[in-house]
């Protein structure tokens, strides 16, 4: 019983989420239709894995092919997720490019085993896949053991690169939003940062596995529990958070252009960084919540390209940073003036749209939390 349940423990969990995306399918929704992929990828793998511990080898050279070619195509399926996140440009073929090793690779697993004879077949699916057996390779068996190994190669190549490639859309993303919003929570796509990295983590547990041979778990329902319960809390998270996404790179720059088109004016005033500075102390615009540069372009009669080359340029901080000093200096004020006022109230009383928030902006300026920097002070 135990072992058919973490034997397919990881294709429950990936074809759950499947499901629940697939009933919330929506075509204009990009991010959202690249991650349905994932997960309908993602639950082949794990069909094809849960057929490999239940020992069904009447199929194991079919599903060792669709095992091949999902492995390889998760990690740049999820790359494309990524990039649709963090770029307003609409995908094209180019993007899909990077799924053709995995389908060159998977393709030359399936017409070797079609090349091989039945009892070849069996041979190395005994041999290689189960190390049940030991017996001199044929010159088909060494051609395709050369293809796993390729395969392998590829899939700890394809893990690295996703994870640098990734991290630096993720980073790009981040410096462009802290130029145009004050409030950069649930926008920064942290969460999926985090998410990568964990899946990076479980992805090497899988390399790992692969090269001591996913023989070794098959016989020890212990051995095969620990990696099946991480893979399946790691992609039940993922495919959360996923779930939960609601902005990306496009739908941003929509939010944000709609309200820079009714305002907009082609004006560059003299004295702007003035006028901002003046905006910031006297009227206390930072208090606004959501603040967002094109808020502040239509409060002053200009654009947010005038104010991004103002504040970003400029003055050499993001718009967020120059937004939330202000907010933090309106805390301390507040603090000093109530030393037993509630943290969440001065968080909301100084335009901040959470507490975490808060105190993750306030360490950023004085490089301390609001308490120790109160004590500090008497």
């Amino acid at each position: 019983m135990f072992h058919s349940v973490f034997s397919t423990m990881p294709m429950f969990v990936c074809g759950f989420w499947s499901v629940l995306f697939l009933l919330q399918f929506d075509r204009k929704n990009m991010p959202k239709v690249v991650f349905t992929v994932f997960m309908l990828v993602a639950t082949m793998l794990y069909f094809c894995h849960s057929l490999y511990f239940n020992s069904c080898f009447s199929v194991l050279s079919f599903s060792d092919t669709l095992y091949k070619m999902a492995s390889l195509s998760v990690y740049p399926l999820f790359y494309i997720y990524i990039r649709t996140l963090t770029d307003v440009k609409p995908l094209t073929l180019k993007d899909f490019a990077i799924l053709l090793p995995a389908l060159l690779v998977s393709l030359a697993i399936g017409v070797v085993y079609l090349l091989m004879s039945e009892s070849e077949r069996m041979d190395f699916v005994m041999a290689y896949l189960y190390h049940q057996t030991k017996m001199p390779f044929t010159t088909m068996m060494q051609v395709q053991r050369a293809l796993h190994t390729a395969s392998n190669i590829l899939f700890a190549a394809q893990i690295v690169a996703v994870l640098g490639l990734g991290l630096k859309r993720l980073e790009t993303h981040k410096r462009r939003i802290e130029s145009y919003f004050s409030n950069t929570q649930k926008l920064d796509l942290s969460p999926v940062k985090r998410l990568l990295v964990l899946f990076a983590l479980t992805s090497l547990m899988s390399f790992v596995a692969n090269l001591l041979g996913r023989y070794r778990f098959f016989n020890s329902d212990f051995m095969l529990a620990i990696p099946s319960t991480l893979f399946s809390l790691a992609l039940y998270a993922l495919a959360y958070v996923c779930f939960c996404q609601e902005h990306s790179a496009l739908s941003l720059m929509e939010m944000d252009t709609i309200t820079d088109e009714k305002h907009e004016v082609d004006h560059y005033p003299n004295n702007l960084k003035d006028l901002i500075v003046n905006k910031m102390e006297e009227e206390q615009v930072y208090l606004q919540p959501n603040l967002k540069i094109s808020d502040l372009a239509a409060l002053l009669g200009t654009n947010r390209n005038y104010l991004y080359n103002a504040i970003n340029v400029g003055m050499g901080i993001s718009f967020s940073e120059f937004v939330n000093r202000y907010r933090v200096g309106h805390a301390q004020r507040l603090l000093l003036e109530n030393p037993a006022a509630n943290i969440e109230e001065i968080a909301t009383q100084s335009g901040f749209s959470s507490e975490v928030t808060f105190y993750r902006n306030f360490k950023a300026v004085t490089g301390t939390t609001p308490y120790k920097w109160l004590k500090s002070q008497k």
